[in-house]
């Protein structure tokens, strides 16, 4: 659904769906909320996968850091960096 630029028909079907979530499902979700510049409808969503015990792998946290910087989000990207620290991850360059 992402792809085809149907991001709210993907969060419907993700909010809906009767399988236990994932890791992939969270970022595919968390990337398409970023396409479509809702940076903090992302990191929202980051929290939400953290709290389910399911943790971002690094790919995802840099798709969700560089949304933020993009959006200018300045402190909520400096928190997203903490986390990544907080389990071994540093950034790539970007």
């Amino acid at each position: 659904h992402i792809q085809a630029g149907e991001l709210e028909a993907a969060i419907d079907l993700f909010e809906e769906s009767n399988c236990e979530p994932d890791q992939v499902m969270y970022s595919t979700l968390m990337k398409g909320l970023c396409e479509n510049e809702r940076p903090v409808d992302a990191l929202a969503l980051m929290l939400e996968m953290q709290k389910d015990g399911i943790y971002p792998n690094r790919d995802s946290y840099e798709t969700l850091l560089q949304c933020l910087c993009y959006s200018r989000l300045t402190m909520e990207a400096v928190k997203v960096v903490k986390h990544m620290a907080a389990v071994d991850f540093w950034p790539r360059s970007m």
